[in-house]
Order: C-alpha cells, then structure tokens, then sequence
C-alpha cells in the first residue's frame, strides 16, 4: 500500500537522540473516496449502523455559498469507506454548516442532526436501523433566520437528548425533548436559562466545571460570550464574575479538556480574526478561570474554526490541533504538543498544517481502529480536496473506552472518567469527560487515552451521570474496551481473560499515592519494544496490520475443549491443516504471499459446541496481536492482513 508519508522528527535531549513526541500522518490511498474536492465545509464522526467502526458524515454545500448535498461514508472495518445511497440526503440540497450525532429517541441508533443556512429548515433524521433515515416532521425546526449550528445536550438531565439551535444571526433555540416525538421550545415557553442566547453564537462547550456532578454550558459569541451553571432542573445562571464571561472577544468556538491532568476541565475558545487570540482559561477550582496569556497560542494567535484536543502522541496529556486557513490568506492551520503544567510547543506536521489549504473544519476519530487519533480536514476552494490523514506515530499504548447506557435511563453524556497507570516512571492520572460538541467538526464519542509505554491500567474509575460509579484495576493495555452503565459482570465486557476486579462504589474515593513497582531491567535501547494487542470481538474481514510477511502463528482454545478442528489458509492456501484446538498453544511459522492477503479459519470439527471458537495470536517480533476467532460449517472466520513497514 502507498502512503504520502508527512513527517518525523527528532530530538536531541541531553545528548541522546531520541525520537521526539511529535506525530507522524499519513495519506491513506485505500480511503481517497472520501477525500471530495472543493465543497466539504464540517464533518462528523459516528457509527450509524452498531458495527463498531465508526462512519463519516460529510457536511457539504460549500457553505455558504451554494448547496449541495451530503454524504454518509460507511466505514468498512478494514481502512476502506463505502457512500451509502440515503435518499432524503440527495434530495434535501441546502448550504449546510454543520451535523451531530445523537440517539434521541433511546432506540439504540444514533440519529443525526443537520444545521442549514439563513431561510432553511433545521433537519431531523431519525435512523431507522436498516442503513436507511427519514425525516422527522415538527414545527420546531422549521426555517428561520439566521445560520445555525447544532448541538445535542440533555440540559435538564431527564435522561433525553435536547437539541440547541445556534443562531448566528438571531436568537438560539433550546428545543426541549418530551420523550413522545414531541419538542417544546424552552426559551419561550418554559424560562430562559441562558443569559445571551440572543448575540450571534456559533459555538457550544460543556463540561462539569464547577464539580457539582452536572454539565455546565459555555456558549462562543460573535458578540459576547458566557460561562452558564448549571443548579439543576433545567435552571441555570449566568457566571457574570467569571473572566470567560467578562473577557468581551469575538469567538466562534470553544472546548473544555483537562490540559493539565488536575481534575477540572480547563477551556480553550478560539477566534477567526487574526487580531485576536485564541485563548487558553485554565480552570483553578473554586478562584475561578486564569487566562494564559503567556502561552505560546495565545502568542501566535492561531485562527481558530475547528479546535480538535486529543492526546495525538499517545504520551498520557492532551495536545492541541487548530483548523485556522479558511478564509484567511496565508494562515496556515497549526498544532501544539503539550509539554506538561499547561505548557504547548508547536510543532511543523508537513502539509497538515501547511498554508493555503482553505481548512473550514476538523474532526478526529480512530478510523481504523489502531488506537490512535486520525484527523480529517474539510476543505473548501476549487481543486482543493477535503484530506482523511491517518496517525502513524511510532507505536505507544492506549486504551480506546466506548461507553453505553443499557439501562434505557440517561445519556451517557457527561460521564467522567479517571486513569491511572505508570508514564516516565511516575505514577499518573488522567481525567477525561464524554462531552462531545460539534460546531465545526464532530469528533469521536468514545474516549482515547494514551499510556506511553506502559502496558497496564492500575485504575479506571467511570462515574455516570446518574452518579453512580465502577472501577476496574489491573487492566490491559492496548483494548477497545465498553463499558455498560448498569456495570455488568466483567465476562459480558470485552476485557483480558484474566479478568479485573470491578466493584461498584457509591463513591469515588480520592486519587491516594500508590507504591509503584518499577521493572527490574530496563530493556536494552538496540531490542525493539514489543507491542501487545487484543482484539476481542473482530468483524468480519477485520484488518490486521502487520511489519512483515514472516509471522509465528500459534492457536489455542482459552475456553472448554470440546474437539474443535481448524484448518487455516493464508491467501487461498493451505498453511495449517486439521490443527485440533487444545489449551496447549499451537506453533507455527508462515510467510504472506504477498504484502496484502487474507487469513481464513475453516470449521473442519465443529466439537460438541458449535460453532468453533479458537484464538490466534500473530506476532512479527514487534506486534503481538491476539484474536478471538469462530467460525462453523456455514461461515468461516476471516482476517484481512497488510504488511505496512
């Protein structure tokens, strides 16, 4: 496979050359369908059809100048997208600004929310489970004045997802919903809880910033922006005190991301005039917000449509990507590595921060389950392509949490989530909260952590909502984990074999010093690391990517043997034949016949208990990637492997 390959760096630190922080992206030839020249204006991640890999929702109309439709792209599991043909998105053409995903009606199908131009109705379209939508008739998103971006929130913590209709040119809407289809206008018709819902916003944060145990609204005003806390029962009031509230700028998006591992959302607000900065707030408790005027971004002045957090580099904080050149001559977008005690350095990432791109908005999503953050940029201009670039960044640990409510009693937004593992030999927390908003950009709804090298998790604390709480110790680096509100037993999530403890608690205790363990021996510089990898659930044709052809193959029941027989190909071939599944691993050395090709498991025996279950665990000296594998006389279980050096 051919990539376009950006960027690597290095640096020398005490005079030892050691390879920097900074991120390495790639073009992906295999995704260039969604790359779509010249009219894509935002984007928003979510996965439409429960397969677990996660779909792109391309805003397009190169907004505002002329419609257009949309376009949905189904993420095929193994790197590639395929457009699904909606009908209602070719026929409703509009100059759209931007999407959110959310499941409003709890049907377990995550709906999506459209926000149009001046003179143009808002749309509703309820996801009918079968790959297919339809448009859901109310007054309440009816054409008005003024372009609207649009946000999912429950702001009266009923347990449904409202919508918030940001109003450009006008007064927003805070569309209540009743949970029977219907939805009522909150600002007319029950109170007004926000202060300036009627001064141009464009941009919507949330986050717990007072630790109360709700979320807390931030809303970006061309105009004037306000901090809004949230006292419960749908009533709010206006942080008039706060510096965010006071500092009078024009802003059109906004944030809140813990940069500094302390426990409170600090908040980032940006701008899209040059002559004025982007400005970091952090957030010191109970003394309110402290602007970062000394920081570098507050410097640079980046201008700032998409502003897209997450841990890039894998190394346990969270960096800083800015969509900044759209509409402005010569600004180039720019991303800052964080250094640790809210200090950012910018880094150079090639042509994905390169001048002249016409960047309108970002977004971020793990496309290709790898356990890292890939960017997509919209673009907008004639013969400039909107780019999905793919994170290559030399291999770390992470943990990728997907979060659910199975309860059918709240969202699960607004779930904050606690880690602690060992990075650079110290003992760490990391504080994250489920919060997604999407004024130029929706990004990934499920929670990316980055653990450097470590390979295991001492703590996960989640607490919901509800304020209810679980934790799991001792886990797994490297796992796509879910993690169910009711707090199932631990054999229904997918989690090591050797399963952690999980106990519910009523409350979390404190984050207390723990006496860490250190290795014994380092391992020598010149022995690569080795990477380990648990792939619990695969779909089927699930991409396995491996460093070279030459791979140990070993196979192994982890279950009850029940005589299970497995013949293996690799590329059509025969390379294991009549393997019985037993407890005793398996070995075997097999050589790809190529840089692409698949890997089939045929049920020979299906044993007492069909279907055959078996795990396979590939390894090429760097990777160690174990997978769960079934297959039965009807349907054999199939990965796809790519050799990518």
């Amino acid at each position: 496979m051919k990539h376009d390959v950006l960027t690597f760096m290095f640096l020398l630190l005490g005079g030892i050359c050691i390879q920097a922080q900074t991120p390495a992206f790639e073009i992906p030839d295999e995704a260039k369908n969604v790359m779509v020249k010249g009219k894509t204006f935002t984007s928003s991640w979510g996965d439409f059809d429960n397969d677990g890999c996660i779909d792109l929702f391309l805003v397009n109309g190169n907004w505002p100048d002329q419609n257009a439709a949309n376009q949905l792209f189904r993420n095929n599991c193994d790197g590639t997208f395929t457009e699904v043909n909606v009908s209602l998105f070719e026929q409703d053409i509009y100059k759209s600004a931007n999407a959110a995903w959310g499941d409003y009606d709890h049907d377990g199908f995550k709906d999506l929310l459209v926000g149009n131009a001046s003179g143009q109705p808002i749309n509703l379209y309820h996801n009918m489970g079968n790959g297919q939508f339809e448009r859901v008739v109310n007054p309440a998103f009816e054409a008005s004045q003024g372009d609207h971006f649009v946000y999912w929130f429950d702001y009266d913590g009923d347990g449904w997802m409202d919508a918030y209709l940001a109003n450009e040119e006008g007064s927003d809407k805070l569309l209540r919903n009743k949970a029977n289809g219907q939805w009522q206008d909150a600002f007319e018709e029950v109170e007004v809880p926000f202060e300036y819902h009627r001064v141009s916003t464009r941009g919507m944060a949330l986050a717990d910033v007072d630790n109360d145990g709700d979320l807390d609204v931030f809303l970006a005003s061309n105009r004037k922006n306000s901090l809004n806390i949230n006292e419960g029962n749908g009533k709010y009031r206006l942080a008039e005190d706060s510096r965010v509230t006071i500092d009078i700028r024009g802003s059109n998006t906004a944030l809140f991301e813990d940069l500094d591992n302390d426990g409170d959302p600090d908040l980032i607000v940006g701008t899209d005039n040059g002559a004025r900065n982007t400005m970091i707030y952090e957030n010191q408790g109970d003394a309110g917000f402290r602007l970062l005027s000394s920081s570098v971004i507050f410097r640079d002045r980046p201008n700032s449509y998409a502003i897209c957090p997450a841990d890039y580099d894998l190394d346990g904080d969270i960096d800083l990507f800015f969509a900044c050149s759209f509409g402005t001559a010569g600004r180039a977008n720019a991303y800052y590595e964080n250094q640790g005690n809210l200090e950012f350095r910018f880094r150079d990432l090639g042509p994905i921060t390169r001048v002249n791109l016409a960047t309108a908005g970002a977004s971020t999503e793990d496309f290709d389950n790898d356990g890292d953050v890939d960017i997509y940029l919209a673009h907008l201009g004639e013969n400039i392509n909107s780019i999905l670039f793919e994170n290559t960044t030399p291999d770390r640990h992470f943990l990728n949490l997907h979060l659910v409510d199975d309860l059918d009693s709240m969202t699960v937004m607004g779930t904050k989530v606690q880690l602690k593992t060992v990075i650079q030999g110290e003992s760490r927390w990391q504080y994250r909260t489920l919060a997604p908003t999407a004024s130029y950009g929706q990004s990934s709804q499920d929670i990316i952590f980055g653990l450097d090298q470590s390979l295991i998790i001492d703590s996960l604390r989640i607490i919901w909502p509800d304020g209810d709480s679980c934790i799991f110790t001792q886990l797994d680096a490297d796992q796509f984990l879910t993690v169910f509100s009711s707090c199932k037993p631990a054999a229904t999530i997918p989690v090591p074999v050797d399963t952690p403890l999980l106990v519910v608690l009523d409350t979390i205790p404190e984050a207390e010093p723990v006496v860490v363990v250190e290795p014994s021996k380092p391992k020598p510089k010149a022995k690569p690391r080795l990477r380990y990898t648990t792939i619990k659930n695969p779909k089927e044709n699930q991409l396995v990517k491996v460093k070279k052809r030459s791979l140990k193959l070993q196979v192994w029941d982890d279950d009850l043997v029940d005589g299970d027989v497995v013949t293996i190909k690799v590329g059509g071939k025969t390379v294991v034949s009549d393997c019985q599944v037993k407890k005793q691993k398996a070995r075997f050395t097999i050589k790809l016949p190529s840089n692409s090709t698949t890997l089939e498991m045929i049920a020979v025996d299906e044993g007492k208990l069909p279907p055959n279950t078996a795990v396979i665990r590939i390894d090429d000296g760097l990777h160690r990637q174990t997978i769960y594998m079934k297959a039965s006389k009807a349907k054999s279980g199939k990965l796809r492997l790519q050799v990518r050096k």
